[in-house]
């Protein structure tokens, strides 16, 4: 019968057989371990790493400001827009009442207010005015003198008023004619008459005195 177990004489003998492999094993697992060693031992500790970020130094002052670029081509020109929608229509009516309505036909206009030609671009009533700082009458025998605006030698209704003769007497007035007037040239004057239908025997007028219209529509 066969004695298969190793006998403490074989296990030596193959140990020394088997000797320079087993210095080789022992060498090999010797040098891993001690690379694992060193490896560890390099490597930083996470405090160690915080420590050294916190050590940055602080941001440098902004840098002087670079010189300006030369200026870019111009651009193309954009296009036309749309037309704007029209306009609403002007001022059409006007209304102006005073308490006294001027004579039919005046004897005298002012010379310095009878020059008021006006020439509206289409119909329409006028708006008319007259001023002067100061204005004398003088009448043959009334003591008072009538006045009123006249277009075209036509009274404007509500523009009459009673000035005294031969007194001076700031003149102001305003009226709106009645009628519709045509796109031609027409006449703005303030004119005088006497009481008892005399004629003025002098009107004088100081300098700043004036006369004129605005076209308030059809």
């Amino acid at each position: 019968m066969n004695d298969n177990r190793v006998r403490p004489r074989g296990v030596t003998e193959w140990i020394r057989s088997n000797v320079l492999a087993l210095v080789a094993i022992f060498i090999a697992l010797s040098g891993s371990a001690a690379a694992v060693q060193v490896a560890d031992t390099q490597r930083p500790a996470k405090s160690v790493a915080t420590a050294a970020k916190s050590k940055r130094g602080r941001p440098g002052p902004p840098g002087p400001q670079g010189s300006q670029g030369a200026q870019g081509q111009q651009g193309l020109q954009g296009l036309q827009g749309i037309q704007g929608i029209q306009g609403l229509t002007g001022p059409t009516y006007g209304h102006s009442k005073g308490s006294t309505n001027p004579s039919a036909s005046a004897d005298s206009f002012l010379n310095t207010l009878s020059d008021g030609s006006v020439s509206p671009p289409t119909t329409g009533n006028l708006f008319v005015y007259a001023s002067a700082p100061s204005v004398i009458v003088n009448c043959p025998t009334a003591a008072t003198v009538n006045g009123g605006l006249y277009v075209d030698s036509v009274a404007v209704p509500g523009t009459g008023q009673v000035l005294p003769e031969n007194t001076a007497t700031i003149l102001s007035d305003f009226g709106v004619t009645s009628d519709s007037l045509s796109a031609t040239t027409h006449t703005v004057a303030y004119g005088f008459t006497c009481a008892g239908a005399e004629t003025p025997t002098t009107i004088t007028a100081a300098n700043g005195t004036n006369v004129g219209a605005i076209l308030l529509g059809s």
